[in-house]
């Protein structure tokens, strides 16, 4: 996570919010929840061996939850700057 995310107590995994606004801690659930997700989608990956359009399917996916992750990550931060 980010310095800013850090710096205002949003949260890394295992740690307590300091108090956060209950849209904040959606964006955080939803990050931390995709990012479990990306985890699963290479041993997915595997399993389809020798199918090509399966694997092709389980890497967009993937490849969406990354993006996914980062515009989530970019909403973190950017509450994180502009304040209470």
């Amino acid at each position: 996570m980010s310095a800013n995310v850090r710096e205002k107590g949003i949260s890394i995994p295992g740690e307590t919010l300091d108090i956060a606004a209950p849209y904040v801690i959606a964006l955080i659930r939803e990050r931390e929840r995709r990012l479990a997700e990306l985890r699963r989608y290479d041993r997915f990956i595997a399993q389809a061996a020798g199918r090509i359009s399966l694997q092709g399917f389980w890497r967009t996916l993937k490849r969406q939850d990354e993006d996914a992750i980062q515009r989530l990550t970019n909403w973190l931060d950017h509450e994180a700057a502009s304040g209470p």
